[in-house]
């Protein structure tokens, strides 16, 4: 009961920062953190969950995908004129947006999309590719590196632990200076009303075994800032949140391994067996009367739970309730430290002396790649029992 109590005081922290350090940005536009809110077509054709660094780059500096080539999109490159066109400035800008016209008045690209933003989101997108070079190197300074653990009201003092295990893993590498820079952790309390993580680099980790939760990864992301660190999230939301290199496995992994251990995990007994995976199947199995409840075994998926109140009816409920969640891929804080350490010393490394923070996010998630097998970077393939946590809520007396 202890861990069921842990998760109702997580989301409860969610409630509380997630709306309000939130807020749409330029840089929430580009990444798409609110892309289905807003109408795109293509050809003609009405689009949805697109963002503008799927094609551009998260650091808007072009790609080059098959024969096309994807220009830079960064405030620079706008701003001067090239060889084939003269230079962008807001209202040129917001006309390419809406009619899909370059600056010389010819028709971009058929696959560029048409947006039908509002005006203060144009304007809050051309001032952010205007300072994303200074935002790509937000944390660097001569001589260091600064990264942030996140506190939440209520885990300060494990975030202040976990900053001091970083620490002492920096130290076991020697404190070494990587291209003429060392890296200072700090631990920042995610506090809506203050800009604190302006001069962070990257975040790192969260305390092992607890989400990190949406809300504040939303926060992160939409201000372009990566994330490193394990985080029991739904896959929905992994697909979501590009610029987070994952740690532990998600949603799909834990529904398969319900689906394939579901016999061995529920008492023994001739109750019916009921599976919740997804928060849809949790409210019709919550939806059902009593009378069909009584005498099953609900086996429900951490991710299903998404509010306090489901937890509760859960408990309340006259069936035999098994929970399930990912276990805490490390075994201490000190082995999560020393991990998130390596990553960013080798990130640094390989990222070279021209440091943005799209090459270290590019260069740790490919380094992650076999540390730890399914648990790096996000893997959902196959979990055995040593992989999962099971918390048992008997039923309610009457």
């Amino acid at each position: 009961m202890r861990h069921c109590l842990l998760v109702v005081s997580l989301f409860g922290v969610l409630a509380s920062i997630g709306p309000a350090i939130g807020g749409e940005s330029g840089s929430a536009i580009f990444r798409g953190m609110r892309a289905s809110d807003r109408a795109a077509t293509i050809a003609g054709v009405p689009q949805t969950g697109l963002r503008c660094s799927g094609c551009h780059g998260r650091d808007a500096s072009g790609a080059v995908a098959g024969s096309a080539v994807i220009p830079p999109v960064d405030g620079r490159t706008l701003r001067e004129p090239a060889p084939t066109r003269p230079a962008y400035d807001p209202a040129l800008f917001a006309r390419a947006l809406r009619d899909g016209l370059r600056s010389d008045g010819r028709p971009l690209a058929l696959a560029m999309p048409r947006y039908g933003l509002e005006e203060a989101q144009i304007d809050a997108l051309w001032l952010f590719l205007s300072q994303l070079e200074a935002d790509e190197r937000r944390g660097v300074e001569a001589g260091r590196v600064r990264f942030a653990v996140a506190a939440q009201p209520g885990n300060r003092e494990e975030a202040e632990a976990l900053r001091l295990s970083l620490e002492r893993a920096w130290r076991a590498l020697g404190s070494p200076d990587v291209n003429g820079r060392r890296a200072e952790f700090v631990s920042i309390l995610a506090d809506p009303a203050s800009r604190a993580f302006d001069d962070v680099f990257a975040v790192l980790g969260s305390e092992p075994g607890t989400a990190f939760g949406t809300g504040l990864l939303d926060a992160l992301v939409a201000q372009g800032i990566p994330v490193v660190g394990p985080a029991h999230l739904p896959s929905r939301d992994r697909e979501r949140l590009p610029d987070v290199v994952w740690l532990t496995p998600g949603e799909s992994a834990l529904a398969d391994f319900i689906s394939r251990n579901a016999g061995t995990l529920r008492d023994a007994g001739d109750r019916v067996e009921r599976h919740a995976t997804s928060a849809r199947d949790l409210a019709a199995i919550l939806a059902l009367p009593e009378a069909d409840l009584a005498g099953t075994s609900l086996i429900v998926s951490i991710f299903a739970v998404k509010t306090p109140s489901d937890l509760e009816r859960l408990a309340e409920a006259p069936a035999e309730t098994l929970l399930v969640r990912p276990a805490p891929p490390f075994a201490s804080r000190d082995e999560l430290a020393d991990l998130l350490a390596s990553l960013v010393r080798d990130g640094l490394a390989e990222s070279g002396r021209d440091l943005t923070r799209t090459r270290f996010l590019e260069a740790v998630d490919r380094s992650t790649v076999g540390i730890r097998g399914r648990s790096a970077g996000g893997g959902d393939g196959p979990m055995s029992s040593d992989d999962v946590d099971l918390i048992r809520l008997r039923p309610a007396r009457r």
